[in-house]
């Protein structure tokens, strides 16, 4: 080509010009070729990905290589390979184990579920709770990764300032697990935790350091051992040990369940090169799932870990549970060993790179056009913007299942009922096998019965609902199910198969078998004899599928739910079943009945049964729930029974601050939604002064003496007294995000009249709308509002003032509603007593949501042995709150212009935050931030005083 252009150049009659046009047409043929090829060689080097995943399906040759440079080789996950004496070389061996049994991250959407890339390429980092600010987080992860072994930074306790909320940023479960050598990671079902920790496995295995960055460089070495908590119970079972429970609780019982595992796949000769690992601190032990250890075995299973951690310190651990299963105290491990973090919903950010890499995927491994996976990302993208989807999205899981819907079918349901019957529905079809696989499918052989796909959907139903009930009762003794199998077991399964053959045909039965074997879809052979379900989550759906055919629905359900929180999803599936595949209302009504009847709750598990009537009343629908004069009063019952447990303090902390969300979902009967949300109803009664209690005048001290042991620097000077001589109002909780939503829809920030001189400039200038991450915090309207500035939280209380002289609200001479000065707020805490804590002396956690107990903003007053002796709550720990004062050295003059809403400079912060300690929640304790700054830990309560605040 390029010479007959050259050629044509020389001969070319109407001059260089056209010389020129072709050769510039000639490059751009060779750009568009060169394109095509690198196109090409992508598609050529997926391909050839997804056949050497292929190839490791079946028969897995481990890249780790070893001394000899042999690599050894596994079928199924058992070893075949030659057995080497060199414990380097065992470990390596043990290395490319943990490598295959993790490569595949499944329910991808993808035909073959072991091809295409694997997890290291999948994977979203998941947020955890845990904040640093940006600065630091970079300084201590860099020593981190250099060797170093710095200490977890604390928040200095004399520091006059919180730390900048707004410029933290929230660490990933892989870095906590870096800054912190012993960890329990918890989470809501879906959230990710066995993801996890299997990517964590597989970059260690593999050595695979652009996945896992900031790992520390000695510890790469180290070899990880990922051990399934509800095989080692089920272990334990089989083995007879449980009946020591309590005394034979030695590091034994781990080793023991390792050397089975090892033998189990032909390793034992590995053994010693394991030990040696531990017992040299070059091993990161990863426990998934202690919430699936059945009762029986929890207390022997608890003991052996916390043995082994004893006897093998050196040792990296991280362990995940279900979150209100590890609220238990016979769950939960003695926390300062065993430091907790909770797994953060996915954001947007995270939302779209996992629709990005998804569909990248598809697109990767031939089995959607390029152009075809790029536009349905799009559509995907777009169809999770829609407000009923948004909080399915957030969990990792339910973001897989719609993913997984949307690209066989191409639409999105709308409820999560729906979400799991539909990718049920998918995942049945691919253990099925395509119609152009060689050999009977398992449809065939159903026909051959006169059975078909319903038949096989029932068998999955019974089949889960057996695993579920096993997981408790396969450890008595006596109980039914397959000793020593976590999930279900081959003979067990052979048994359930034959019921579907009207002659009880053992060899038709073998065959359904050795098809399940073969395929990869919604029932899996685990190990060898062991089947289970592809995600806990689908279990639970497939057995509340089967609960909901019971003819006595609600009292088998209430017998289930007497004080079991593993059965909670699994009853929460059976409702949504019934509502969504069934159109059925009676039912589910009568069940919440039965959990919530007339008489009040006696005990704990009452209150646990009123908490379920909760969310089954949401698995209905609040709407269709009140469609009748009977449901309706069941609904209302319902509310104020949960509002009625949150404001006692019923349950652990962690179990009431989920009632507050379940609350706050349902309709929070504490707030009135016509009267813009303000408190109307407080322990039963009804609010006298709108949620604003009276604080009578007197005499206090803001701070206190310089020697004081327990005084901040900033405290120091105010430890005179302080008269105030006026009584006033103040807010029973801080300000709500259903209530501060009332003045950003009337238009808030559009009308200058509630605004400062300098809040309004501010206001124009940053363009500002709503609160920070807004959209997130509507999801719980009786949270404290966090997020505003001081400019904002001014404007609110000036808004809502206007509200109530509006409607006729009867409000003292020369009074309003604004922000309290900080002597009024110190009152209000502290009393003319000086208490050290709003309820006294003495700190105890269940008082307050500080230390990151809960590790976000709690709904208000969950925490009611906190309150003043007024009934004044949340004043200690939740949320930081402003006030009007100017941040100014004590002593404390209300005429020097401190309190001047229209003055610069920094405010007063006080209460102490979800993130503080017990020296930040102290009454005498103060913090600064500037005018401007939106925290995610600052939030606001408003006084009926005094308009005159220079008094």
């Amino acid at each position: 080509m390029w010479e007959a252009a050259a050629e044509g150049e020389q001969e070319n009659p109407v001059g260089p010009v056209a010389a020129a046009s072709v050769t510039t047409d000639a490059e751009a043929e060779a750009l568009r070729l060169r394109a095509q090829l690198g196109v090409l060689q992508e598609r050529a080097q997926a391909l050839d990905d997804r056949l050497r995943a292929q190839v490791r399906s079946r028969w897995v040759v481990g890249e780790g290589g070893g001394a000899a440079g042999v690599a050894p080789s596994f079928i199924n996950g058992i070893f075949v390979g030659e057995r080497s004496e060199a414990p380097e070389r065992q470990l390596h061996i043990l290395r490319d184990l943990a490598a295959l049994s993790t490569y595949c991250l499944p329910l991808r959407g993808i035909d073959d579920v072991q091809a295409g890339p694997g997890i290291g390429r999948l994977y979203v980092p998941l947020a955890t709770d845990l904040t640093l600010a940006e600065d630091l987080a970079a300084q201590v992860l860099a020593a981190a990764a250099d060797g170093a072994a710095p200490p977890f930074p604390e928040a200095d306790p004399g520091a006059e300032r919180i730390p900048d909320q707004a410029r933290a940023r929230h660490l990933s479960a892989c870095e906590a697990s870096i800054l912190r050598r012993s960890l329990v990671i918890l989470g809501e079902p879906g959230a990710g935790k066995t993801t996890l920790l299997a990517f964590l496995a597989h970059a260690l295995a593999t050595g695979d350091r652009a996945a896992l960055p900031g790992w520390p460089q000695p510890e790469w070495s180290c070899l990880p051992l990922l051990m399934r908590l509800r095989d080692f119970a089920a272990w334990l079972a089989e083995s007879g040990d449980l009946a020591g429970a309590g005394t034979a609780t030695s590091d034994a019982l781990v080793w023991g369940f390792v050397r089975h595992e090892l033998a189990e796949r032909n390793l034992t000769f590995c053994l010693g090169a394991l030990e040696s690992a531990v017992r040299g601190g070059r091993a990161v032990l990863l426990w998934d799932g202690l919430d699936e250890v059945p009762p029986g075995a929890l207390a022997t299973v608890r003991e052996s870990l916390l043995a082994f951690r004893e006897r093998a310190p050196g040792c990296r651990y991280v362990l995940t549970s279900r979150l209100l299963s590890y609220c238990r105290p016979e769950r939960r491990l003695p926390e300062p060993d065993f430091p907790v973090v909770s797994l953060l919903p996915f954001d947007r950010d995270r939302i779209g790179r996992f629709v990005t890499d998804w569909f990248q995927e598809l697109g990767a491994c031939g089995d959607l056009p390029w152009a075809e996976a790029e536009r349905l990302a799009l559509l995907f993208q777009q169809g999770l913007g829609e407000g009923h989807l948004t909080h399915l999205a957030a969990n990792p899981l339910l973001l897989t299942l719609l993913a997984l819907v949307f690209t066989h079918r191409r639409d999105l349901p709308t409820a999560r009922a729906q979400v799991f019957e539909a990718a049920t529905g998918i995942l049945l079809a691919r253990l099925d096998g395509p119609r152009t696989a060689g050999g009977p499918r398992i449809s065939d052989l159903l026909r051959e019965v006169h059975r078909d796909r319903c038949d096989l959907i029932r068998w999955c139903e019974r089949l889960a609902m057996r695993v579920q009930s096993n997981s408790e009762r396969g450890l008595e003794p006596g109980a039914p199910g397959q000793v020593g199998v976590a999930g279900v077991g081959e003979a067990e399964l052979l048994e359930s198969l034959q019921a579907l053959h009207a002659r009880r045909d053992l060899e038709w039965a073998q065959s359904l078998v050795d098809l399940i074997k073969q395929r990869a879809g919604l029932l899996r052979e685990e190990r060898p004899g062991d089947f289970d379900f592809p995600h806990r989550a689908l279990r639970e759906y497939l057995a509340g599928c089967q609960l909901a055919h019971a003819p006595d629905f609600a009292a088998q359900v209430a017998a289930l739910a007497v004080d079991r929180s593993d059965w909670q999803e699994t009853i929460r599936h059976a409702v949504g079943f019934l509502v969504q595949g069934h159109r059925e209302c009676a039912r589910p009504l009568a069940l919440i009945e039965h959990l919530c009847p007339a008489d009040a709750p006696a005990d704990d598990a009452a209150w646990r049964r009123v908490w379920l009537a909760g969310e089954a009343a949401l698995e209905l629908g609040v709407t269709r729930a009140a469609e009748s004069p009977a449901g309706a009063r069941t609904l209302e019952r319902v509310r104020h029974r949960l509002a009625a447990l949150v404001e006692a303090g019923r349950l652990q902390v962690g179990e009431r601050v989920a009632v507050a969300a379940v609350l706050a979902r349902l309709g929070d009967p504490r707030f009135h939604p016509r009267g813009l949300h303000l408190p109307v109803r407080y322990r039963g009664q009804r609010e006298p002064a709108l949620g604003l209690v009276r604080v009578r005048h007197g005499s206090l001290t803001l701070g206190g003496p310089a020697d004081l042991e327990s005084a901040l620097s900033n405290e120091v000077g105010g430890e005179g007294r302080l008269e105030l001589d006026y009584a006033f109002w103040i807010g029973r909780y801080p300000v709500t995000v259903a209530q501060f939503q009332a003045f950003v829809a009337a238009g808030g920030y559009e009308r200058r009249d509630w605004w400062p001189d300098l809040g309004w400039a501010w206001c124009r200038g940053q363009r500002r709308r709503e609160p920070e991450r807004w959209s997130h915090q509507r999801r719980q309207g009786n949270r404290p509002v966090v997020g505003i500035t001081w400019f904002e939280a001014l404007a609110y209380g000036v808004w809502l003032d206007a509200q109530l002289r509006k409607r006729h609200t009867k409000l003292p001479r020369g009074y309003g509603l604004r922000l309290p000065t900080e002597a009024e707020w110190a009152l209000a805490a502290r009393g003319g007593q000086g208490r050290v804590y709003p309820w006294g002396g003495g700190f105890s956690a269940g008082q307050a949501n500080c230390m990151g107990s809960v590790g976000e903003p709690s709904a208000v007053g969950t925490f009611p042995l906190g309150a003043t002796p007024e009934g004044v709550l949340d004043l200690a720990g939740n949320v930081w709150e402003w006030t009007l004062s100017r941040y100014l050295p004590y002593p404390y003059d209300p005429a020097d212009g401190r309190n001047d809403p229209q003055s610069n400079g920094a405010r007063v912060l006080r209460g102490g935050s979800y993130d503080a300690g017990p020296l930040r929640a102290r009454t005498a304790a103060r913090a600064q931030a500037p005018l401007g700054e939106a925290a995610r830990d600052i939030g606001c309560r408003l006084v009926l005083s005094l308009v005159d605040t220079g008094v």
